[in-house]
């Protein structure tokens, strides 16, 4: 079967980039790759500020490199000074985030402990 334009193309260039996004894929596939290219393509061609963006990975580990790989790819620009402020993380962090900023609405009370990092709560467990 012939590959289409649209089979050839890269995933980041046939995102619609003013909607929310999911990339699922199973281990090795290139999720970390894609999701850096992405980010590229947002801040670069899109000029969208780093800080606005939600990166949410399943593993600290993941979310780590994505990080590093994205500091480089960005390396000297304005968006790299940002980097740090961005939301790149795991999903359990995201949540604690969120719980932690909201926790009025989540129904926390005041200085509740929600848990320290990823392996921290696997050890724990």
């Amino acid at each position: 079967m012939a590959n289409t334009n649209a089979d050839s193309m890269e995933i980041w260039d046939r995102l619609a980039y003013n909607r929310n996004a999911v990339i699922e894929a199973s281990a090795g596939t290139g999720k970390t790759y894609t999701l850096e290219h992405i980010v590229e393509k947002l801040v670069r061609e899109k000029g969208y500020d780093i800080r606005s963006l939600l990166l949410v990975t399943f593993t600290e580990k993941a979310a780590g490199e994505l990080k590093e790989r994205i500091r480089k790819m960005l390396k000297g620009s304005e968006s790299a000074k940002h980097l740090d402020e961005a939301t790149i993380c795991t999903i359990h962090a995201f949540c604690r985030e969120v719980l932690a900023a909201y926790p009025f609405e989540s129904g926390m009370m005041m200085g509740m402990d929600i848990g320290g990092s990823d392996k921290a709560l696997c050890a724990k467990a």
